[in-house]
């Protein structure tokens, strides 16, 4: 049975979002912190503008939708859908380094301390029996 056109434009719409990446959503957030600036946004991500403007293309041809407005050779602003979008990615871009850092970390051996700044009179009187009686509940909850 022939594939119906609906469908296939549904599996190649699929296709080029999975094509999306990180990089791309975050060329589009800087342009947007740099006041529309893309030579600006390329300075500060250490990359070439026409660099940029095509990772952008291509993101708004993957997503499917004009994520920037344009005056020729300028970015006038960001769409509505590009608005909505951007929020989303900055959310994606945030969960994905908290992803990094979670595996970073659990890679790492797992230290425990605790630094507590303390006049001396505290250190040597007071500090003492609270650690005593933590190592107690400590005991407690072991068992």
């Amino acid at each position: 049975m022939p594939e119906s056109n609906a469908a296939a434009h549904v599996r190649r719409a699929r296709k080029e979002i999975e094509n999306m990446n990180l990089q791309q959503m975050r060329y589009l957030s800087e342009i947007v912190d740099q006041a529309l600036n893309v030579s600006k946004a390329a300075i500060a991500l250490h990359t070439t503008q026409p660099g940029i403007s095509r990772q952008i293309r291509l993101l708004e041809q993957a997503l499917g939708v004009v994520l920037l407005k344009r005056n020729k050779t300028r970015v006038a602003g960001v769409t509505d859908i590009g608005y909505a979008l951007l929020r989303r990615m900055r959310q994606i871009r945030l969960d994905a380094d908290a992803i990094r850092r979670q595996a970073t970390e659990s890679t790492r051996p797992q230290k425990e301390g605790l630094s507590i700044a303390t006049t001396h009179t505290l250190a040597r009187y007071v500090l003492p029996k609270i650690f005593k009686r933590r190592a107690v509940l400590r005991a407690v909850q072991a068992i």
